[in-house]
């Protein structure tokens, strides 16, 4: 039999089995390409689908929207007007995608300073970083450390050479930060210079007068300006002076003095217990001198028409230094010194007397002062502004302040609000409230709530626009050895 030769009754059979598996096969074709153009269709489409996703958060915290389309190569990550803007550009594979990040404002935490302290000072340095020295605690305080906003952590600095607290610093045009006056065991005359290159504290010449409670501004020639202060040493703090027993916690009254006092201090005894109270013969001082950096000396200049302690000075845009309030008959008296001629001319009064207010340099060119305490011995709200150029002050262009502060902070922000934090009131309480004054509006308004009560506490402007707040006090009673803060924390604008 011939193999090769198919019957003719079994040749439709295999025919239709031929048939069958084709048309299977076909059919597993169709499916796969179908699969793979509704892949291609999916690859297609997806990227052009918008996903947003707004995540809320706290004061301070981060809410995201991300955004997908198909159009050309480009990556661009911004962040909404509520914060700062960053675009960034990538090249990619025709997509593009949009990231939005928009940070709320208000307060956060910061990492916590070494060492509690108030009274002390904060010194934005040319690097950034920012330079705390000194300060009240138990002892008073020669320690130094140093706050770097990109880590948001301190780390310990050398010691100054004093132990000191209301004292000045000033930043000098060539970097070093120069650290005069203050109180320890009695009034300073003592300065020194920190060198931010080498990390290291070297003494300088005295001051002509010891003072704590003055003022130190640098002038646009380099020099640095140091008026009034106090030179007394011993002090009360209330009414009456009191030992405060600290294993029984009883107050006992010693003798009512004649007077109330201003400066608040107290005293550790040998036996323990601790002396509280002001100052019992303060010398307000009338006195001026400046600080010349390239000889390292001090000279006296022109002396104010009137003495005075916490009080501000303010360098205006003429170079001129208005120095406004502070205690000696509770002022409200300004004056004017011109670096030029070394001399002091008086100015218009301010219309509410006051000291431990502040007083902020406005984009105008104006001075705004805020909160202090009258003459009468109440923390008031008012504030009030100088416009140079008239040599007069108002009160109509500014709203009284929510809250009643003196021993606050006031920073000026980039976008010309000022920032009111902290401080006391006149029921000796402490606020974790703070507020902004709008000069554009003439109005101030509440803002969320700081995450400390504080008073006696330094606020410095850091280069990324944020506002540090670092130490003081949650009591007003110094007996409370417990109150000083080592806490700092965060203003975003």
């Amino acid at each position: 039999m011939n193999h090769n030769v198919i019957e003719p009754e079994t040749l439709p059979v295999q025919s239709t089995i031929l048939c069958a598996c084709f048309r299977r096969r076909k059919f597993i074709w169709i499916i796969v390409f179908s699969i793979v153009a509704i892949s291609i269709a999916l690859g297609i489409i997806l990227p052009a689908t918008i996903i947003n996703k707004t995540k809320e958060d706290t004061p301070g915290s981060v809410a995201t929207a991300t955004t997908t389309t198909t159009t050309p190569a480009i990556l661009i990550t911004m962040v909404e007007p509520a914060a700062t803007v960053l675009t960034t550009t990538t090249t990619t594979a025709l997509i593009t995608t949009t990231t939005t990040t928009t940070r709320t404002t208000g307060w956060m935490h910061s990492g916590s300073m070494n060492i509690a302290r108030a009274l002390h000072t904060a010194s934005v340095l040319k690097d950034g970083k920012v330079l705390a020295c000194g300060g009240a605690n138990s002892p008073t305080l020669a320690s130094a450390e140093l706050y770097d906003p990109s880590t948001e952590r301190w780390t310990i600095a050398n010691n100054m050479k004093v132990k000191r607290y209301s004292h000045t610093a000033s930043v000098l045009n060539n970097g070093k930060v120069l650290v005069n006056g203050g109180r320890s065991s009695a009034a300073l005359d003592s300065a020194e210079l920190y060198d931010p290159s080498t990390g290291h504290w070297t003494s300088t010449t005295n001051m002509k007068s010891q003072r704590y409670s003055h003022t130190a501004s640098v002038l646009e020639n380099g020099k640095v300006l140091v008026t009034g202060g106090s030179k007394s040493g011993v002090t009360l703090d209330s009414d009456s002076d009191e030992i405060f027993g600290l294993r029984t916690e009883k107050r006992k009254t010693i003798v009512n003095m004649k007077r109330t006092r201003d400066s608040d201090a107290t005293f550790v005894l040998p036996h323990g217990k601790i002396l509280a109270g002001v100052d019992t013969k303060p010398g307000y001082l009338n006195s001026a001198e400046l600080y010349d950096p390239t000889t390292g000396k001090w000279t006296s200049t022109g002396s104010m028409k009137s003495g005075r302690s916490e009080h501000t000075a303010s360098v205006l845009e003429n170079g001129k230094v208005l120095v406004a309030g502070g205690i000696q008959r509770n002022e409200s008296s300004a004056e004017l010194y011109d670096p030029k001629t070394e001399s002091w001319t008086t100015t218009g009064n301010m219309t509410t007397l006051r000291r431990r207010h502040t007083a902020s340099i406005l984009n105008s060119g104006k001075v705004l002062v805020t909160g202090g305490v009258s003459d009468t011995g109440l923390t008031v709200s008012t504030a009030e502004i100088y416009d140079p150029s008239i040599g007069k002050w108002t009160t109509s262009h500014t709203n009284t302040m929510k809250h009643a502060r003196h021993m606050h902070t006031a920073s000026v922000l980039k976008n010309g609000n000022v920032l009111i934090s902290g401080g006391s009131n006149n029921v000796g309480g402490l606020l974790n409230i703070a507020e902004l004054y709008n000069p554009l509006t003439n109005r101030w308004t509440d803002i969320l709530i700081m995450r400390n009560t504080r008073m006696q506490h330094t606020s410095s402007v850091l280069n990324n626009q944020k506002v540090l707040l670092t130490g003081g006090r949650n009591n007003p009673n110094f007996q409370n050895t417990i109150s000083y803060l080592n806490t700092t924390e965060l203003y975003n604008p």
